[in-house]
């Protein structure tokens, strides 16, 4: 069992270079967390957000600013590209937080974690608006929803209780504290197609052990949703790109307390590195540091196809002048039209890196 920086296990390794984030123990003072309101609370009991509904966001390292991009932006070229915003948008993620429901007295109070979108604040549809979230209610059941744009959404039927494992009603629980943990991530679904795959785990006994429901693993491979060709993508375009925020939503959820929320950009499939999260923790609060020192492979795949950059009409003169000595003929058929199209070469660049630690030292603050 590897820990992040809280201490919540961790399913899958950080991405080398990849997004990470932590909820501070003073988040008001934290420039990418953003919430309507200041919460309320602390970090030793939990906080709460005293508005409905809570949309709290994270932003990356570079930041973000509201309406950064384009409303009407082609979700072809995204699934080209693979970023929203920037090549650091979050994109596979495993987002993670604890709840205690025990004080909400609405039986419709809804969790809700989301990733691949920019803001979803607008009264009206725009293309940023996409979105794959997992949702929990306070019956213990889950589902997942796919956003095309803003304000078009298509929902997946709920997962069961019994399925999900957290009981039939989260505001009575004896065990108040649960944890879940959605994982967005694209995968190879054939013929270079990307396809997601999205999981749920759970820590139903606050013990930091986390099961998979194997019911809400699920991967869009096409075929769901029906709105993506409003934003010049495909009808059931599958959100294969990155997005400037990972956000949590709490509906009808302001008794809902919750604590030690993270969100990491995520390699699926490969393996922790030393030094473990665990170490560097212990080393950050003891003012220590380290250096590793490895090797770093960068391999680049290049695909070359050809694009037309213009088409040119070309009239000839109908009565052309006679030509001078040596010149060539005119061409026959005085006033025929001909049709010139320029070629450009576009070059689809993939990098793949991998590491390797050959040595770590660690340096004592004085």
């Amino acid at each position: 069992m590897v820990n992040g920086l809280d201490g919540v296990q961790m399913i899958n390794p950080g991405s080398i270079g990849g997004e990470f984030w932590y909820l501070s123990t003073e988040p008001a003072s934290d420039p990418r967390f953003n919430s309507p309101v200041k919460l309320e609370g602390n970090y030793t009991d939990g906080f709460t957000c005293p508005i409905d509904p809570a949309l709290l966001t994270v932003e990356t390292s570079v930041g973000y600013d509201a309406g950064s991009v384009n409303k009407s932006i082609n979700h072809a070229f995204l699934a080209s590209v693979g970023y929203m915003y920037r090549s650091n948008d979050w994109r596979d993620v495993e987002w993670t937080g604890y709840f205690d429901c025990r004080q909400v007295t609405d039986p419709n109070a809804r969790i809700q974690f989301f990733a691949r979108s920019a803001e979803l604040n607008e009264g009206k549809t725009w293309c940023p608006g996409t979105f794959y979230l997992g949702e929990l209610a306070m019956d213990g059941r889950f589902r997942w929803v796919k956003g095309q744009y803003y304000l078009s959404c298509d929902q997946k039927d709920w997962v069961e209780a019994s399925d999900v494992g957290l009981g039939t009603d989260l505001t009575t629980r004896t065990i108040g504290w649960f944890g879940i943990k959605i994982v967005i991530s694209n995968i190879d679904i054939g013929d270079t197609v990307q396809g997601v795959r999205l999981r749920l785990y759970v820590d139903a006994n606050n013990s930091n052990g986390w099961s998979l429901v194997g019911a809400a693993d699920f991967v869009d491979n096409g075929n769901w949703g029906r709105d993506g060709e409003f934003c010049k993508g495909k009808t059931d375009q599958i959100i294969t790109w990155g997005g400037p925020l990972a956000s949590m939503r709490l509906e009808r959820g302001t008794q809902i307390i919750f604590n030690k929320l993270s969100v990491r950009e995520i390699d699926v499939g490969g393996e922790f590195l030393a030094p473990l999260p665990t170490a560097q923790a212990e080393a950050a609060a003891t003012g220590a540091f380290q250096r590793l020192i490895g090797m770093v492979t960068l391999r680049y795949k290049i695909g070359v196809f050809t694009i037309p950059t213009c088409i040119g009409e070309i009239p000839t003169d109908p009565d052309p002048p006679p030509g001078g000595p040596g010149d060539p003929d005119p061409p026959p058929g005085g006033g025929e039209v001909f049709v010139e199209m320029r070629l450009a070469h576009k070059y689809d660049i993939n990098r793949s890196v991998s590491v390797i630690i050959t040595a770590v030292e660690e340096f004592p603050s004085e």
